[in-house]
């Protein structure tokens, strides 16, 4: 690693939007896997130039703004701000996903009448279930839109 990641890592500038910055612009997205339609023992490169695309949208946000964002939402426990949520709220997650299923069902029981929807590994429930299965994720969330519910 060198001087300016290190330092860049320190705990003191890790949690400046500069050093997120600073250390991002020297970080390069390599292809990554994705849950394949027969779950997650069927992992699938994403191709580059998916990943080109996905990075790039990324990139719309200053990067200061992001930094800024990501720490908000990570620096932070919003446990007890979820239950203070009074419009209707469609929580998704995946059974395939980087983050576990259990992690959507918590945050549905915080918020007051919620609706949740875990997509299962054969619906190809990933982190990028929005980019494998679009049909299906745009139906759910035009259900809930539409009516309030999901199917």
């Amino acid at each position: 690693m060198s001087t300016t990641a290190r330092e860049a890592c320190s705990a003191r500038s890790l949690l400046r939007p500069a050093a997120i910055c600073s250390a991002s612009s020297k970080v390069r997205i390599a292809p990554r896997c994705s849950v394949g339609a027969s779950g997650a023992s069927s992992l699938r490169p994403l191709s580059a130039e998916d990943a080109e695309w996905i990075l790039g949208q990324n990139l719309l946000l200053p990067r200061e703004h992001a930094a800024t964002l990501h720490l908000g939402y990570c620096g932070n426990d919003w446990r007890d701000v979820l239950p203070r949520i009074t419009v209707p709220t469609l929580v998704i997650g995946g059974a395939a996903s980087l983050i576990p299923a259990d992690v959507a069902e918590g945050v549905a029981e915080r918020i007051p009448e919620s609706t949740i929807r875990i997509l299962s590994a054969d619906e190809k429930g990933s982190h990028l279930m929005f980019w494998e299965n679009p049909e299906l994720f745009n139906a759910v969330v035009s259900d809930f839109i539409g009516t309030g519910t999901v199917k």
